[in-house]
């Protein structure tokens, strides 16, 4: 509870310091601008990321699992984290609730691991198209704001890369027990990236998803008149999706706005137009997870033989998740033979 008022104070504060810097008013009048061809296109761009995320997963999960799991489980997962998120830290909230729901039909191991390689691999590849840019983006804005771009970049991708080359056995008698996992962790999102397999489906769909993304910004500035140019959004946004993930504020809000407004302000757009796109993009999660809500509360289908759905009671249930039997119907304590009554 304490990091949740923690994380809301730093979301307010963020975001009173941006708008005591911009004018509130420019913001809605660009909402007032909206206009209705972008959106068609947004909602088609939205729904095809939302497919190439369930089928990426998919792959991740199916590749740790023995127990193959149904399309319509995953992107149940994606649309409670997406709504249950919006009040959880950054990406790592939305990802808790993604493995809750996962591992109630796959089991806590592979689907804590699936999430972390899911997510791992995606800052992966939004680090590389980050790092290819650069020369681009030194170009495009001031050189020294692109070298602390770069070395942003750069200091990442080292630390991605220690991480994935870790030994496959770390010694675990020196390590505390959270800490030894690492190298299985490892070695999976070595699998995700590095094996034919997995990669086509992992990176090729990864990347997808991520020019999903800045197309999603692009849409929306040219949907209230902001001048914003395709190639502006595929040099500025990643960094901004970056320092977004972090874990500091409510499902980056505020963060996100901050580094959307200075980023954009390098190439001559409006502080205020930047934040206005930002929230606009941030707007799409809890969209997503609201079509998500209002689909399982009109769902009239039965639920004996799927796996059990999310509720803030289960997730608060201090991660309590059902047995194997549970999971097959059987009531537990109770299978035993009973001795037959006398004749």
């Amino acid at each position: 509870m304490i990091r949740l008022v923690l994380r809301l104070s730093v979301t307010a504060i963020v975001f009173a310091i941006i708008f005591w810097h911009i004018d509130f008013r420019s913001v809605l009048m660009r909402l007032q601008d909206l206009q209705a061809g972008p959106p068609v296109l947004v909602v088609f761009v939205l729904a095809t990321q939302f497919l190439v995320m369930t089928w990426r997963w998919k792959r991740i999960v199916d590749s740790l699992s023995p127990i193959p799991a149904p399309y319509g489980d995953l992107w149940r997962a994606l649309g409670a984290s997406d709504l249950y998120g919006q009040l959880l830290p950054s990406t790592l909230g939305s990802d808790l609730i993604r493995a809750a729901m996962l591992a109630r039909r796959t089991g806590f191991a592979p689907a804590t691991y699936s999430v972390l390689v899911d997510r791992i691999t995606g800052l992966a590849i939004l680090l590389a198209l980050m790092v290819a840019l650069l020369p681009l983006l030194a170009w495009r804005i001031d050189t020294k704001i692109a070298l602390a771009l770069s070395l942003l970049g750069l200091g990442g991708g080292a630390g991605l890369l220690i991480f994935l080359f870790l030994p496959t056995r770390l010694p675990s008698r020196w390590l505390p027990p959270t800490v030894a996992p690492l190298s299985t962790l490892a070695m999976h999102t070595r699998k995700a990236l590095f094996t034919a397999v997995l990669a086509p489906a992992v990176v090729g769909g990864g990347l997808f998803i991520h020019v999903a993304s800045i197309a999603l910004v692009f849409l929306f500035g040219r949907a209230v008149g902001i001048p914003l140019t395709f190639l502006d959004c595929l040099l500025l946004v990643p960094p901004a999706l970056l320092l977004a993930a972090l874990p500091v504020s409510l499902a980056g809000w505020g963060i996100r706005e901050g580094a959307m407004a200075s980023l954009f302000a390098l190439v001559g757009i409006a502080p205020a137009d930047g934040v206005t796109v930002s929230i606009l993009y941030g707007l799409t999660a809890p969209a997503i997870g609201l079509a998500y809500g209002l689909f399982a509360v009109f769902d009239s289908r039965g639920t004996s033989n799927k796996a059990p759905r999310f509720t803030s009671e289960a997730f608060l249930n201090e991660g309590k998740l059902p047995s194997a039997d549970e999971e097959r119907g059987v009531e537990v304590g109770n299978d035993a033979p009973r001795p037959s009554k006398p004749a």
